[in-house]
């Protein structure tokens, strides 16, 4: 049984049909119920007649023993006078009712005849106290609705084959598109991540489930596309340094350098090792935070003051190169934020500019609030972002621009952290143009 019910097409099947089988019968009972409610409702009006005309045609007493006439039209009926029969017709001993009013104490009911036919007797009183019963043959009613019982029990047996079968075909219909929906997921190839379902109707209720799996496998896919793509680019970005630092060992050692020289490439060596450290330290921290394992500890926090004490932490970056940073905060900028993970953000895309921006050139770092937002831009007077890379320049390790640029564009993570750190914050940034013509950040907070 348990086997039966494991199928939901089965399952269906036996729903549908049950319902049905629950609807037919009270259905049948409820007719069966209505039509002998009705005819025994039928047998009382008729007995009614006859004790109102024999009570209004019988003008003189009725003495002991007498006989009824018959001329009055009831062949069934008898007078009591207290415990005592006065009248009754003929056909009344007949069929023995006497028998029939001494033990039932109602005034309607149903009485078998030692003769076999069916009464129905209805009893009432008259002035003086005589208590009158008059009687009428049920007999066809009781057949009638044997007739009846058995039709509907007919009809009822074939409509709940006829249920069974229509609700074997429906689960059928229904069952069919998700068997066909597992088929095609049972065939998708990992080889071929390009594989969708096909619901017959993609509108229905199965056709939203296989939407809903479809859009599944394209999270997948481009899951999966972005993972194949950053572990291509990170095996690059750790297999440079490995190169340069086993050709800098090498090169040391086929020289035979002196004690100055090796102490030179030792150096450089640590500082390939650093680069390394880094990389691998930011890679950590962007898989930690996509997993859900590092959480904002929000805090009202002045962008303003920590916009300004990022500025004067870098600006020895931009001296080295020659450039300026002109600062600008107006107004209260308060925002709940995680002041670490945004002065990450900030740090990241000031050094970014700074890396960018013209040798000699001027950097713009301005924070203000605008509506019900703390926005935090920079700006620069560098070569600036293609439209076209705007927003992919936030994707780990890629880089816009010429390839001769990437030399001094660092490991290409860090407007992917400053994304990260800034999102976690409750936030938005975007790259646009300059008024100079450079690449412009432009971080949005939701003030406090």
């Amino acid at each position: 049984m348990q086997q039966a019910f494991s199928s939901v097409r089965n399952r269906l099947t036996f729903c549908f049909a049950g319902s049905s089988v629950v609807v037919l019968l009270a259905f049948s009972a409820t007719v069966y119920g209505l039509v002998s409610t009705w005819m025994t409702e039928e047998l009382d009006r008729g007995l009614e007649r006859d004790l109102t005309q024999f009570t209004l045609r019988l003008a003189t007493g009725v003495e002991p023993g007498e006989a009824l006439p018959q001329d009055f039209g009831i062949a069934l009926i008898a007078v009591w006078r207290g415990d005592e029969r006065v009248a009754a017709t003929p056909s009344w001993d007949r069929a023995g009712l006497d028998r029939a009013v001494a033990e039932s104490a109602r005034d309607r009911f149903f009485f078998d005849a030692t003769d076999g036919p069916v009464y129905r007797i209805r009893r009432g009183f008259v002035g003086g106290g005589d208590m009158i019963a008059a009687a009428r043959s049920a007999t066809s009613y009781e057949l009638a609705r044997e007739r009846l019982f058995l039709v509907l029990a007919a009809v009822t047996v074939f409509l709940i084959a006829a249920s069974l079968a229509a609700s074997a075909v429906l689960a059928n219909a229904i069952a069919r598109p998700l068997r066909s929906l597992a088929a095609q997921a049972e065939a998708l190839d990992p080889r071929d991540p390009s594989r969708r379902l096909h619901a017959e109707n993609p509108n229905d209720e199965i056709g939203v489930l296989g939407g809903a799996f479809n859009r599944t496998l394209d999270r997948s896919q481009a899951a999966f596309r972005e993972m194949r793509r950053f572990t291509s680019d990170a095996s690059h970005q750790i297999r440079t340094p490995l190169a340069a630092m086993r050709a800098t060992g090498e090169a040391a050692l086929a020289s035979g350098a002196g004690a100055e020289e090796l102490r030179e490439t030792v150096g450089r060596l640590l500082e390939e090792t650093d680069r390394l450290e880094r990389l691998v330290e930011t890679l950590l921290l962007l898989t930690r935070g996509e997993a859900g394992e590092s959480r904002a500890r929000l805090v009202r926090t002045d962008v303003g003051e920590l916009a300004r004490d990022i500025v004067g932490t870098l600006d020895v970056l931009a001296q080295e190169r020659g450039q300026t940073i002109a600062f600008e905060a107006a107004g209260e900028l308060f925002a709940n934020i995680d002041g670490e993970l945004l002065r990450q953000a900030a740090m990241n895309v000031l050094d970014n500019a700074i890396r960018h921006a013209r040798e000699g050139g001027s950097i713009g770092v301005s924070a203000r609030r605008e509506g019900g937002f703390v926005a935090l831009a920079v700006e620069d007077d560098g070569a600036g972002i293609p439209a076209a890379d705007r927003e992919r320049v936030f994707e780990r390790f890629y880089r816009s621009g010429p390839p001769a640029a990437a030399v001094r564009e660092g490991s290409g993570l860090g407007l992917a952290v400053a994304k990260w750190c800034v999102e976690t914050c409750g936030g938005t940034i975007r790259a646009g143009e300059s008024a100079a013509g450079g690449a412009r950040i432009e971080i949005r907070l939701p003030a406090a």
